[in-house]
C-alpha cells in the first residue's frame, strides 16, 4: 500500500519530499471545467479535487491511498460566486500577460483568500475537505507588476503568483499555512495519510 498523489504540479512533489513522505506521482485524467456564475466555490473545489483523485483509482494498487487537490485564489468582492457567505471572484491561473498584469492589480494592496480542494480516498472512505489561507498585498505599482508578469513565472500559477519565488516580494502578511498557498496543506493532510509515512 503506497500513497499516490493525483498530480505532477513540482510544487505539490517538492512539498511531499520535504516532509519526507513516500509516494508516487501520477496525472489525473479529468477536465477542470469552470464553476457557472452562481455557484458555491467549496462545492465545486471539493468536487473538482475529487475528480482528480477518482480519474487515477485503479491505476496502482486498490489498496493505494490517493491524493488529490486543487488550488485557487479568490477575491472577497462584488463577484460572480458564494464563498462561506460573501459574494468573491475567482483568479485561476492566467490565460496570458495581460491576464496576469489584470489579476495582480485586482491583488494590490489587498486581502485575498489561497483556497485548496484536497480529496482523499482510502480503504474506498472519500473524503474532501477546504484549506483556507488570507494573503494581503502590498500596493503594487505599474513597474512591479510589469517587471514580474515578463519573467513569465505567474502564468501558471493560480492568482498569477508564486510566494515561494517572486511573488513573496508583494506579501506584506499571511494568515494561515504556508504551504496551502504554494499548493498543498499539507499539515491538514497529514492526520489522513499518517499511517503511510
Amino acid at each position: 500500500m503506497s500513497l499516490i498523489l493525483a498530480s505532477t504540479s513540482p510544487r505539490r512533489i517538492d512539498i511531499l519530499n520535504e516532509f519526507h513522505i513516500d509516494f508516487i506521482a501520477v496525472s489525473p485524467k479529468c477536465d477542470e471545467l469552470p464553476p457557472k456564475k452562481g455557484a458555491n466555490v467549496r462545492d465545486w473545489l471539493s468536487k473538482t479535487a475529487l475528480e482528480k483523485a477518482e480519474s487515477v483509482l485503479g491505476q496502482e494498487s486498490k489498496d493505494d491511498t490517493i491524493l488529490a487537490a486543487d488550488t485557487i485564489v479568490v477575491l472577497p468582492c462584488v463577484g460572480k460566486y458564494l464563498f462561506d457567505g460573501e459574494l468573491v471572484e475567482l483568479l485561476c491561473k492566467p490565460k496570458d500577460d495581460k491576464d496576469a498584469r489584470k489579476m495582480l492589480r485586482s491583488l494590490s494592496g489587498k486581502k485575498h483568500y489561497v483556497l485548496t480542494g484536497v480529496a482523499i480516498i482510502k480503504k474506498g472512505v472519500k473524503k474532501t475537505f477546504i484549506s483556507k489561507t488570507v494573503v494581503t498585498f502590498k500596493e503594487l505599482s505599474s513597474i512591479d507588476i510589469k517587471g514580474y508578469v515578463v519573467t513569465g513565472e505567474p502564468l501558471d500559477k493560480a492568482g498569477a503568483y508564486a510566494i515561494q519565488e517572486g511573488g513573496a516580494k508583494f506579501v506584506s502578511g499571511i494568515d494561515g499555512d504556508i504551504y496551502n498557498v504554494i499548493g498543498l496543506p499539507i499539515y491538514d493532510i497529514l492526520p489522513y495519510i499518517m499511517s503511510l509515512v
